[in-house]
């Protein structure tokens, strides 16, 4: 059998397109695998409290689509987190590929959300309409109704602006941290998807040569 034909065919099994760059880990002294499973079930756990946050101040009744789509979206994240560990262990590519395309969704939906709230962040003192807005939100919330309620006008203009300040700063940080997050885990997804993709194809080529044979 041709010497080089054989170093040919080991290159191609090893050849595996990869979309993201490689990054390092969440958490630097550990390994790649551990680092991956304690921040996946840490963020899938942070999104679970979240979802029980969201339902117990809204509830599910008498509350806006954004708040019913924000709960769809959270529940739909917790899942998609499950799917991801549960392809790592069983190495099933599917389960790992559909965090890359749902989680980016997601990212997107955030960073659009958040610029949004941004630019009325930085727009607040020249538009009236704002303020009413916020207090038609909180309307559908009796206990947050009920706090902002007691401020007079100049004390919630004041207290707005300050969530705002707080909010832009925090949903900044928060939109960075998943970034790195999510490419992260995108690079450590591709790496178990070469190894998957590297052992089909050894395992294929090993038949192709005992066929041959």
């Amino acid at each position: 059998m041709n010497i080089s034909n054989n170093n040919n065919n080991n290159n191609e099994i090893s050849k595996s397109k990869r979309y993201f760059p490689k990054v390092g880990k969440c958490i630097c002294f550990l390994s790649s695998d551990k680092s991956f499973k304690i921040c996946t079930s840490i963020v899938m756990i942070y999104y679970i409290i979240s979802l029980g946050l969201y339902t117990f101040i809204y509830g599910f009744s008498n509350v806006s689509d954004s708040i019913i789509y924000s709960e769809i979206m959270l529940l739909g994240i917790v899942v998609s987190h499950v799917f991801l560990l549960e392809g790592v262990k069983k190495l099933k590519s599917f389960y790992m590929i559909q965090f890359i395309m749902f989680y980016g969704i997601y990212i997107i939906v955030v960073i659009l959300k958040e610029i949004s709230i941004i630019m009325s962040a930085i727009g607040f003192k020249t538009s009236e309409n704002i303020r009413e807005s916020i207090i038609f939100e909180y309307q559908n919330n009796n206990r947050l109704y009920s706090i902002i309620s007691k401020y007079k006008e100049k004390q919630l203009d004041e207290f707005i602006s300050s969530c705002f300040k707080y909010t832009i700063i925090t949903k900044i940080i928060e939109i960075v941290i998943m970034i790195y997050y999510y490419l992260v885990n995108c690079s450590y997804i591709e790496d178990m998807i070469e190894f998957v993709e590297h052992e089909d194809r050894f395992r294929e080529y090993e038949n192709n040569i005992e066929t041959n044979k």
